[in-house]
């Protein structure tokens, strides 16, 4: 009875007891390991060449590393197994040479008789024809074999040069005089005006005259400049608008008030106007400016395209979802060409390509002012999906050729825009 009233009690007092829950105990989180991803896992696994490098990899393979073949290799270069530096005594055909080390922009030999080349500076001092360095000769269009002028005088058996050809000695000439270096007709020396002469022993088939002296054009004077009205010819000056006196342009150059303008040639820095340096016989910008040149006006050509949608001028317009694609495998030899319309100063090239696998593997950039004949800019590239190209010192051309060095099978080869920077 006692227990019945203590629980009625407690149920009229509205008795609580507390809220007992279970505590739940932190535990350590189990940490598991992921592995690094592959070409990065410091492990040679997979398609890889050597270590984290390799075509089945972003990165090519650096000099020693493992290689069966160039393209595996950072460098472009696979001798005896192993990534190495091209260089002119390899035993192979790469940077810029036209042939196995020998032609090219990267100092090596010239390159003898049925060798590769692409212009005559590659050959041991014979013509180049059809790509293959020729004989010197007496037809080869080159001043060469002790001829003392192109194709003719000289010890060679060449026939003789022809008036204001130069010469060395009467032997050189057709009429067996020669007088300043160069080949005049009999009587040019007679201190008598006869001949063609226009005044005497000069202008006409002889040396060309002096300043005051008589002429009928402006070949017959030293200056270039004849007086018609006075015939006579005029002393070189800085406005006659003719390249005469020292003047390495027309009427400019350190001797004259007004400097050669860029891409004007030159002799010395001082030839230049301000600004601007002379760089293999050019006046160019003396530092970049890292501002990209406007493409306008700009026309793009290529070895090979695969589709109306994928032409190569959409590399010049501005717009990233266009792109140029080749619609063949990347192999040696072939191009993509960019024409500026004019000859222009330039400090780099960038090329961008957005597809992982079709940006050039390896490429090499030739220049051209005239679009017919080519000197290399670089030795060979290895390529990267935005490759910026630089330039200690400025390039003038007109034409840029980028030119593919490796055979990469299927992979084909893509860019998505290219920018051309002061």
């Amino acid at each position: 009875m006692r227990r019945l009233v203590c629980a009625l009690t407690l149920i009229g007092l509205s008795c609580s007891f507390p809220d007992y829950r279970v505590r739940e105990v932190d535990t350590p989180a189990r940490v598991v390991a992921e592995p690094a991803p592959p070409c990065r896992d410091g492990v040679r696994g997979g398609d890889e060449v050597d270590i984290d490098c390799g075509p089945a990899c972003a990165a090519g393979c650096a000099t020693g590393k493992v290689c069966s073949a160039d393209r595996e290799c950072a460098s472009g270069f696979c001798a005896q197994g192993l990534c190495a530096i091209p260089s002119c005594g390899d035993g192979a055909k790469n940077r810029t040479e036209t042939d196995v080390d020998c032609g090219g922009s990267d100092g090596c030999t010239t390159c003898a008789v049925g060798r590769g080349c692409a212009s005559v500076f590659d050959c041991g001092g014979g013509g180049c024809v059809a790509g293959r360095c020729q004989a010197p000769s007496c037809s080869d269009g080159i001043q060469n074999q002790a001829e003392s002028d192109v194709d003719c005088g000289g010890k060679q058996a060449c026939g003789p040069c022809l008036s204001k050809q130069r010469c060395v000695d009467a032997a050189d000439c057709l009429n067996a005089q020669c007088a300043q270096g160069r080949c005049q007709s009999q009587g040019c020396g007679d201190s008598v005006k006869n001949g063609d002469e226009t005044d005497v022993d000069c202008g006409g088939s002889c040396a060309s005259c002096s300043a005051a002296a008589t002429c009928q054009k402006g070949d017959d004077c030293g200056s270039a400049v004849c007086d018609l009205q006075s015939a006579t010819c005029l002393a070189a000056s800085c406005d006659d608008g003719v390249r005469n006196g020292d003047e390495p342009a027309t009427d400019c150059g350190q001797s004259c008030p007004a400097k050669c303008p860029m891409t004007s040639a030159c002799l010395v820095d001082a030839d230049c106007t301000s600004g601007a340096s002379c760089a293999e016989k050019r006046c160019v910008p003396k530092a970049a400016t890292g501002g990209a040149l406007p493409t306008t006006g700009w026309t793009a050509t290529a070895a090979a395209t695969f589709g109306k949608d994928t032409l190569p001028g959409n590399v010049l317009d501005g717009n990233g979802a266009t792109h140029w694609t080749s619609g063949l495998g990347q192999a040696p030899g072939q191009w993509f060409q960019v024409d500026l319309q004019k000859t222009l100063p330039f400090f780099g090239i960038e090329l961008n390509c957005t597809s992982n696998d079709d940006y050039a593997r390896s490429v090499r950039v030739l220049l051209s002012d005239d679009g017919q004949t080519f000197k290399a800019a670089t030795g060979t590239i290895a390529g990267i999906s935005t490759l910026r190209i630089g330039f200690a010192t400025a390039r003038v051309a007109r034409y840029i050729k980028l030119e593919l060095e490796q055979d990469t099978g299927a992979l084909w080869w893509r860019i998505d825009e290219l920018r051309v920077f002061q």
